[in-house]
C-alpha cells in the first residue's frame, strides 16, 4: 500500500507538472469562424447563380459533359501530380530516402486535403510535411513547401501571361478580364521575388524581414532546409509551369464537356477566368460561389453570354472532376496501407 501511495503521488505530480493544453486564441478562433461564415455565404451565392441561371439548364449541361469527365479526371490529376514533382525537387538528394509507396501515398492524400478539405494548397503541403519528416527531418520537410511556393507564383505568374495575351488579343487590352489578369501576373511575381529575398536573407531581405517581423517570421527555425540551391528550384519551377501547361488540357476538356467551340485562345481565356476566380476567392474555403460567380460575370467573355448555365458548369464540372479524382485517391490510400 505504501508503494501503491507513493507511485500514486508521483503520477500526480508528473501531471501538475505537464503544461495545460493551450487554449485557442481569439484571433485563430475568429479565423476560423471567418472562414465557416465565408463557406456558407459561398454555398448561398451558389445556389442563387444556379437557380438563376436554370437548375434544368444547369443539369442537363452537367449530365451531357459526363462522357469526357474520365479524361478530365485524369489530366486534374497530372496538374497535381507534376506539382507534387515540384516539391520532391526542392527537396534535393534528400528525396531518394522517401520510399515511392510513401510519395505516392502522400500525394494521394495532398490531392484529398486540397480538393475535399477546405484547407487548399497550405493543408497538402502540410499532409506532405507530416509524411516526409521521418526520412529528410523536419525542417527540411516543412521548408520544401516554402519554397516551393516560390516556384508555384513562378508557374502563376507564367500561366497568366499566357492567359493575358489571349485576353489581349482577343478581348482588347483594356477588357476587364485583361486588367484583372495583368494584376495577376504582376501580383505572383512580386510575391515570388519577395519570398526568395526572404529565404535567402539578402541585404533586401533583411530589411523586408525587418519591416514585416510577422512575414518573416513564418520562415524561422528551418535553419538549412530552406537553402535550396538554383538547380534545385529551378527544376521545379519547370514542375510547376508544366503542372499550368496541363492545366490548359483540363481547361480544353471541360469546354469540349459543355459544348463550346475548341480553340487554344477560347481555352485560355477559360483557364483565365478560372485564375481571377481563385485570387479573388483566395480567403472562401475552395472558392466555392466565387468561381462560379466569376464565370457567370464573364459569359459574354467566354461566347456564352446566351447561355451562362453553361458558363457556370466550367467550374461545376471541374469540382465534380475533383471529387471523383479524390473518391479514387481515398480508394488507393486505403489499398496501399492495406498492402503494407
Amino acid at each position: 500500500p505504501t508503494a501503491a501511495c507513493s507511485t500514486s503521488a508521483r503520477r500526480s505530480r508528473a501531471l501538475a507538472a505537464e503544461p495545460a493544453p493551450a487554449e485557442p486564441s481569439p484571433r485563430s478562433v475568429r479565423a476560423v469562424l471567418l472562414r465557416l461564415a465565408l463557406f456558407l455565404a459561398g454555398i448561398c451565392v451558389l445556389a442563387w447563380l444556379v437557380v438563376e441561371t436554370g437548375p434544368a439548364a444547369v443539369w442537363s449541361t452537367l449530365t451531357n459533359g459526363v462522357r469526357i469527365l474520365p479524361l478530365i479526371m485524369v489530366v486534374d490529376f497530372g496538374y497535381f501530380v507534376a506539382e507534387a514533382l515540384a516539391h520532391r525537387a526542392v527537396l534535393g538528394e534528400r528525396a531518394k530516402t522517401i520510399p515511392t509507396r510513401v510519395f505516392v501515398r502522400t500525394t494521394l492524400l495532398g490531392y484529398v486535403v486540397n480538393a475535399l478539405l477546405p484547407l487548399g494548397r497550405a493543408g497538402a503541403e502540410v499532409a506532405r510535411a507530416a509524411a516526409f519528416s521521418r526520412y529528410v527531418g523536419m525542417g527540411r520537410a516543412t521548408a520544401a513547401g516554402t519554397n516551393v511556393q516560390v516556384t508555384a507564383f513562378v508557374a502563376n505568374t507564367f500561366i497568366s501571361t499566357l492567359c493575358w495575351l489571349a485576353s489581349a488579343s482577343m478581348l482588347g487590352p483594356g477588357h476587364l478580364l485583361s486588367w484583372l489578369l495583368l494584376g495577376n501576373g504582376v501580383l505572383t511575381l512580386g510575391l515570388a521575388i519577395g519570398t526568395f529575398t526572404l529565404l535567402r536573407q539578402t541585404r533586401l531581405g533583411q530589411g523586408l524581414s525587418r519591416r514585416f517581423p510577422n512575414v518573416a517570421a513564418r520562415f524561422t527555425g528551418l535553419g538549412e532546409g530552406l537553402a535550396a540551391t538554383r538547380g534545385e528550384l529551378g527544376r521545379a519551377a519547370l514542375f510547376a509551369c508544366s503542372a499550368r501547361m496541363v492545366q490548359i488540357g483540363m481547361y480544353a476538356g471541360l469546354l469540349v464537356a459543355i459544348g463550346a467551340t475548341l480553340t487554344l485562345g477560347g481555352t485560355l481565356l477559360a483557364l483565365g477566368v478560372h485564375l481571377v476566380g481563385a485570387g479573388l476567392g483566395d480567403l472562401v474555403p475552395n472558392q466555392v460561389g466565387v468561381l462560379e460567380g466569376v464565370y457567370r460575370v464573364f459569359a459574354d467573355a467566354l461566347s456564352l453570354g446566351d447561355d451562362p448555365a453553361r458558363a457556370i458548369s466550367i467550374a461545376l464540372l471541374a469540382r465534380v472532376s475533383q471529387v471523383g479524382v479524390a473518391t479514387l485517391a481515398m480508394a488507393g490510400i486505403a489499398i496501399l496501407r492495406r498492402d503494407e
